[in-house]
């Protein structure tokens, strides 16, 4: 947080000294354009409520494990971006953990269980290719998106007394989604996204939903924050030791980035 703090802090100062000839490139640029933004991610992990009813617990291997914590824990993203006029092209790559202490309960007997810890992280990659549609400003922008999504689930599940078990999952989804860009006066931004995927080819569904706020520093550099919300619905289809699924399963946080212009 005090990192967040400082980087704020610093583009306050900044902004008087760049108020003149600041320009927006972010949309509307015919030539080639090349963004990095590294963010930093308080991301939670667990399942979704729904209909007043509590979420569903995760599979992993012969235990049903309740997955989900209120804190924040710190997590990481990079995405670099490329264009050229109205075509741009996107890469994600993403990483959340969570340790905790629970009871888990054997699926085949849920009146046996034992206490335990689990050892869960969440890795993503996301790649995408975006037209933009309608007119070819720099203030506005709604892009139409297409790509995949590689997840990796990693389970290390420890009953007390007892040794580990580790479950692997691993998959890639095909995704269709949109963005919306528009400046908020000279300075700031907004971006909406939204997309779904899965249609049984990795998992069996997933959504996202996000949306992005951002600050003109310097003309080849922003800051932002950024929340984004992630559903899954998972199964890999096996029994015993090796299945693990996953139903409403959520990933979920706040970014804060720098995002450099090129």
């Amino acid at each position: 947080m005090r990192r967040i703090v400082t980087t704020l802090s610093i583009a306050g100062l900044l902004a008087p000294i760049c108020a003149q000839g600041v320009a927006a490139q972010d949309r509307g640029d015919p030539d080639w354009y090349f963004v990095l933004a590294p963010y930093l991610w308080f991301s939670n992990l667990d399942g979704a409520v729904s209909l007043g009813l509590p979420p569903d617990d995760q599979v992993a291997g012969p235990y049903v494990v309740p997955v989900g914590d209120e804190k924040l824990e710190r997590s990481w993203l990079v995405r670099a971006e490329v264009g050229k006029g109205k075509l741009r092209a996107w890469l994600n790559a993403s990483g959340a953990k969570l340790e905790n202490s629970t009871v888990f309960m054997l699926e085949g007997d849920p009146s046996d269980s034992t206490a335990g810890t689990y050892d869960f992280s969440w890795h993503t990659g996301e790649l995408y290719a975006a037209y933009q549609v309608g007119a070819f400003t720099t203030t506005n922008a709604i892009e139409l998106y297409a790509g995949a999504r590689y997840m990796r689930h990693k389970q290390i599940l420890t009953p007390s007394g007892d040794q580990a078990t580790t479950i692997d999952e691993s998959w890639i989804d095909p995704v269709i989604g949109s963005r919306f860009y528009t400046e908020l006066g000279r300075r700031f931004w907004v971006t909406f996204n939204g997309d779904i995927g899965g249609f049984s080819v990795g998992s069996d569904f997933t959504w996202s939903i996000g949306g992005e706020l951002g600050f003109r520093v310097l003309k080849p550099l922003d800051v932002s924050m950024r929340y984004n919300y992630q559903e899954i619905d998972y199964d890999n289809r096996k029994d015993g030791a090796d299945a693990y699924r996953w139903s409403n399963g959520v990933q979920q946080g706040w970014f804060f980035g720098a995002i450099i212009k090129l």
